[in-house]
């Protein structure tokens, strides 16, 4: 499995250079003219870049924008806009957004990916289905957000997602299309998914949250640091070279178990 580190702008030459793609917002590269310009230059360097609608940070761009932004920037991939927990609307954007964009898209010969969403099983069971058969359609993406069922009623937020995530993907796990992790709840997470071959890719702030707060990681962490990581942090060089002091210790984690 690939994994994009997130990280705000002061950190990507420190941070998200590490990971095997790259994972770029939006919005931020819309008003950030650095932001912008580290995954231009990943790009001309041979780096897979995916450019995501920046739904999950509550911070979107007219599509308009988001297209032209994408083709401007020659990204590799996009993901295209969904509403979180809504399957009806998420449909309707999904079909609004190909007749209006694909071809213009895929012309600059990227490729798109569409993120479930729901409110139960079924419905996040059938958005997939859909898009298994959705010849529009390369790369299925699922969300961190997976809030179907409680495993236990004293789970946090985060434990329970990644519960549903990992049910949800053992139950597609024949499916052709590849697909992608969207945010990641706990380390335990990457290590699960990293052995499922269904799985292409993943990105996460995870490691650069557990820096901001100077804190490493243990894959045993049921809770990850409760202060959130934003693209515009002012981070410092401690907790920058803490968070790639996590990298560090999660690529030889995933390398030889140890």
């Amino acid at each position: 499995m690939k994994l994009a580190y997130i990280a705000p702008t002061c950190a990507l030459n420190q941070v998200s250079s590490l990971g095997n793609i790259e994972f770029c917002l939006a919005p931020y590269a819309l008003k950030d003219k650095k932001y912008k310009q580290y995954f231009i230059d990943a790009k001309e360097k041979g780096r897979y870049v995916i450019m995501d609608n920046g739904v999950a940070e509550n911070d979107l761009i007219d599509d308009n924008k988001m297209t032209d932004l994408a083709i401007e920037m020659k990204v590799d991939e996009l993901v295209i806009p969904d509403t979180i927990g809504n399957y009806e609307k998420t449909i309707q954007q999904r079909e609004e957004f190909l007749i209006k964009y694909y071809y213009k898209l895929k012309k600059s010969n990227i490729k798109l990916q569409s993120v479930i969403q729901g409110n139960t099983y079924s419905e996040y069971l059938c958005d997939y289905e859909q898009l298994e058969q959705n010849e529009f359609i390369d790369v299925i993406g699922i969300p961190f957000r997976m809030d179907y069922c409680w495993a236990n009623d004293a789970n946090s937020r985060e434990q329970n997602g990644c519960f549903n995530r990992v049910l949800f993907v053992a139950t597609v796990a024949n499916g052709r299309k590849p697909i992608h992790l969207l945010g990641c709840n706990c380390s335990k997470e990457i290590f699960l998914f990293n052995e499922v071959s269904r799985i292409r890719s993943m990105d996460s702030k995870l490691m650069c949250r557990y820096g901001k707060a100077k804190r490493i990681y243990d894959s045993e962490d049921t809770e990850k640091p409760t202060e959130k990581i934003y693209i515009n942090d002012k981070l410092t060089k401690a907790q920058i070279k803490c968070a790639v002091k996590n990298i560090i210790k999660l690529k030889r984690r995933l390398i030889n178990g140890k």
